[in-house]
């Protein structure tokens, strides 16, 4: 590494200032050497400030690289953390909206084919349990796949009840989507089970309002996350 030209400044000028202090006591009174010795020691002074002046700069640039330095890893940070953050959002509102179509769907087929329909007949209950108990079983498999990308990101949650929410409310419709395909036969009018799928799908439907009402929360995730990082860069 090439030595800094500065760095000599000082033992040079000290030299130099010594050599020529005594040359000068030597060759002539004292009073006559005040001029020059106050030259000399002007020059060291010079000396010394050009050194503290060239380590401060030093100093201060390193301090800037270092700033700087810190700041690129912190946007590249952020950036990682927001890719990761939308990739799981992504999912998890994917899976929320599949949820509430499924059982919008469920509860227009059952309502259609079996309540309205007075002429329905077991083979078609059967075959209504039947994908109450398929949704039931996609219901269980997407609250284990929610509740792993939600754990993903659970450093970036803002607003930190959102999980909680979605599980209780895709549960509720697990429960629900089992107690409809339990029931024997709703087909005979006005009967205790026909009663209770009226009062199942219901509860039903107001479950997919409300899983509804969480896929602006799961968005509203991402526009805060890139807020925040527009204001820090």
């Amino acid at each position: 590494m090439q030595a800094d030209p500065f760095v000599w400044i000082l033992p040079a000028s000290a030299a130099l200032s010594i050599a020529a202090t005594l040359s000068l006591l030597s060759a002539s009174e004292y009073d006559s050497l005040i001029e020059p010795i106050g030259l000399i020691l002007g020059v060291l002074g010079i000396a010394i400030g050009l050194i503290i002046a060239h380590s401060q700069k030093k100093q201060g640039k390193r301090i800037t690289e270092t700033l700087e330095e810190i700041r690129r890893v912190d946007r590249e940070a952020r950036a990682r953390d927001n890719r990761r953050k939308n990739y799981h959002l992504f999912f998890i509102r994917s899976k929320v909206s599949q949820g509430r179509r499924r059982v919008s769907r469920r509860s227009r087929r059952i309502q259609q084919n079996i309540i309205e329909n007075h002429h329905a007949t077991l083979e078609q209950w059967n075959r209504e349990r039947d994908e109450a108990r398929r949704d039931e079983a996609w219901a269980n498999r997407a609250i284990e796949l929610v509740s792993v990308h939600f754990d993903a990101i659970n450093d970036l949650m803002i607003d930190f009840e959102l999980a909680a929410d979605v599980n209780r409310e895709l549960r509720i419709i697990v429960n629900l989507l089992t107690a409809i395909h339990g029931l024997d036969n709703p087909t005979i009018n006005q009967s205790h089970d026909q009663h209770e799928l009226r009062r199942l799908l219901q509860e039903l439907n107001q479950a997919r309002e409300r899983l509804n009402n969480l896929l602006p929360r799961i968005e509203h995730e991402v526009p805060q996350m890139e807020a925040e990082q527009q204001g820090r860069g």
